[in-house]
């Protein structure tokens, strides 16, 4: 199939992932380095593959607690989303979300608030107030 293949790259993210769950930091970020540039260069900066790729960096930004670097990446994905895929899109909403966990992980409850609001509302619309997501995101604004 190649290394650039959907499937490889899937492949090696699940190993990237894998290795971050571990705590193997330094194994897992040229892994997901690699996923992100051959998916740029595959599919496009903008493209669903690719802010998937970025948004497995930010996670393990995150998980290192580099949030600066995590709240860089979460911010381009979160507007990429919002341009592409639209403001109501599930993705764009995944990436609200993730933004108010990190700023709660820091304890900045202040810009956590209005991304916890407004996709718990968004997905109440979307997804339908008893859709899982929607209960997840209920759950959120309670922290």
């Amino acid at each position: 199939m190649g290394a650039k293949h959907r499937d490889t790259l899937d492949s090696l993210t699940n190993l990237a992932n894998l290795y971050n769950a571990l705590g193997k930091y330094h194994v897992a970020m040229p892994l997901y380095d690699e996923c992100y540039e051959k998916s740029k260069s595959l599919h496009g900066p903008d493209h669903p593959n690719t802010l998937y790729a970025m948004n497995c960096l930010a996670e393990l930004y995150e998980d290192q607690g580099l949030y600066d670097q995590a709240e860089t990446l979460y911010r381009e994905i979160y507007e990429s989303r919002n341009v592409v895929l639209g403001r109501d899109h599930v993705d764009t909403l995944t990436s609200m979300n993730a933004l108010a966990l990190l700023y709660a992980n820091q304890d900045k409850y202040d810009l956590a608030e209005p991304f916890y609001v407004e996709s718990y509302q968004k997905r109440k619309i979307v997804l339908r107030a008893h859709h899982v997501n929607t209960l997840i995101a209920m759950d959120a604004n309670m922290i």
